[in-house]
């Protein structure tokens, strides 16, 4: 099925003078040209998941290290690190999601309650 498609797109590549975004469509194009740089270099157009992390993840030795992450407006720097040395018990979406989930729980917090001046409440 992948094959197909991407005949067709560079049958009409050749004949059309359009960008491969125009030609795309309906199908992703960061999917196309992942599977046109897969097809070059000769390695499967489609890869199933790898394994399920099976060993269990130790959280009394993790979730001190993963509190000490230092979070930047983009990237929190530290989580390569940490993946490496918990590689075997956590997907690095596993480690993703966690790590958003402590940088958002401040914020929250200070969402969910309000600080009131002292000058407004001690009369």
């Amino acid at each position: 099925m992948i094959r197909q498609i991407l005949h067709q797109l560079d049958t009409l590549k050749q004949t059309n003078q359009a960008s491969w975004r125009q030609l795309c469509g309906l199908v992703s194009c960061a999917s196309v040209m992942r599977w046109r740089k897969r097809q070059r270099l000769g390695l499967p157009l489609w890869q199933c998941p790898g394994p399920k992390k099976s060993l269990p993840l130790d959280w009394s030795e993790f979730y001190p290290l993963l509190r000490q992450l230092i979070h930047g407006r983009v990237r929190t720097q530290g989580t390569g690190e940490l993946y490496e040395r918990f590689a075997r018990f956590l997907s690095r979406r596993q480690l993703r999601c966690s790590s958003n989930a402590t940088m958002a729980r401040p914020l929250i917090i200070s969402m969910w309650m309000p600080s009131w001046p002292a000058s407004a409440c001690c009369h």
